[in-house]
């Protein structure tokens, strides 16, 4: 997908999370992004946890030629997406770098980017 196709992707997850119109119902985002079980971080293909008492989900993602990060902040209203055209541990390093940096500059959570969601 284009990287213009992948943000409106997060756009739409961000919509459904918020309960707005989106592609699916507001009932199946928050399915998607809720815990599959007591003490799981994971949701159905998301990581999911809190930063400083917000919600945040995160996907990633890399067929080991591009890397691509996906974070929701539905509490801020702010999706971030972030892709490099190579893989590889400096790539996934790169990604989470750039990320922190968004999230510094844009949010109040000032997110920190340990989990990922393969």
């Amino acid at each position: 997908m284009s990287i213009l196709d992948f943000a409106a992707f997060a756009r739409d997850h961000l919509r459904g999370l918020k309960g707005r119109v989106a592609l699916l119902t507001p009932s199946a985002y928050g399915r998607m992004h809720t815990p599959v079980g007591p003490g799981s971080k994971t949701g159905l293909g998301w990581g999911v946890s809190t930063y400083r008492g917000n919600r945040a989900s995160m996907h990633s993602g890399s067929a080991e030629t591009f890397m691509a990060l996906l974070l929701l902040l539905p509490d801020e209203d702010h999706a971030f997406v972030v892709v490099t055209n190579t893989a590889g541990n400096e790539a996934g390093a790169g990604t989470k770098l750039a990320l922190q940096q968004l999230g510094a500059r844009f949010t109040t959570a000032q997110v920190a980017t340990g989990a990922t969601a393969d």
